[in-house]
């Protein structure tokens, strides 16, 4: 009877030894979180983990804290093209048409150009079509209301939290504070997304490019 039950006490305290390491640092579905503190901009440490807790489908890179700033690069579409890919302003147009009409501006330098001017609200963007590409394209904008649908899941208003977990894993509230504002840069040229968080909320969205018309 004792030699038995000595048996069943190593058999249990190595089921548990294994399962411990097998599973005791994972938590969240089995992603481990990130423990670190990403407005400490000195740890580099931190940016390897944001690295290793990047979603592979956006194909992250330069990813970088300044002071409050996240900052990263991505050749992702949507990045480019947030509001979808369109051969035209009318389909542009017919798919957003929280924007209404638009107001035309037409530019002769460097070539002639026509700026198509939307406006929501507190919200306005710029397109024009790009000849080369044959799309739409953003030239500037400033999203601030909830309303306003991209086409990934972020809206204004929305949680800090939640917007940071679409492209990294195991991002914990704590490991989030002091962040303000996430910079991310196409890859695919020249447009720079800024995301702007107030009291932890995507308080507004800008979007800028290096076109010059005059």
């Amino acid at each position: 009877m004792n030699k038995h039950f000595c048996m069943v006490v190593v058999t249990l305290f190595l089921a548990s030894i294994f399962n411990n390491w097998l599973f005791g640092a994972e938590t969240n579905g089995g992603i481990k979180p990130l423990n670190v503190n990403l407005s400490n901009n000195t740890d580099t440490a931190l940016v390897k983990n944001l690295r290793a807790h990047a979603y592979k489908k956006w194909d992250l890179d330069e990813i970088n804290i300044d002071k409050d700033t996240l900052k990263f690069v991505s050749p992702d579409d949507f990045f480019y093209y947030p509001f979808g890919k369109y051969s035209n302003v009318q389909a542009f147009a017919l798919h957003n048409q929280i924007w209404g009409r638009p107001v035309i501006k037409t530019y002769t330098r460097p070539d002639e150009t026509k700026l198509y001017i939307f406006t929501h609200l507190n919200s306005s963007l710029s397109v024009l079509r790009n000849p080369e590409t044959g799309l739409i394209e953003l030239f500037n904008a400033r999203i601030a209301n909830k309303d306003v649908r991209f086409v990934q899941p972020i809206a204004v208003g929305m949680d800090e939290l939640n917007f940071l977990q679409i492209f990294f894993k195991g991002i914990t509230q704590s490991s989030i504070n002091g962040i303000k504002m996430v910079k991310v840069e196409s890859a695919i040229t020249g447009i720079w997304n800024r995301y702007f968080f107030t009291n932890d909320r995507l308080d507004h969205v800008t979007f800028d490019t290096d076109y010059v018309f005059k």
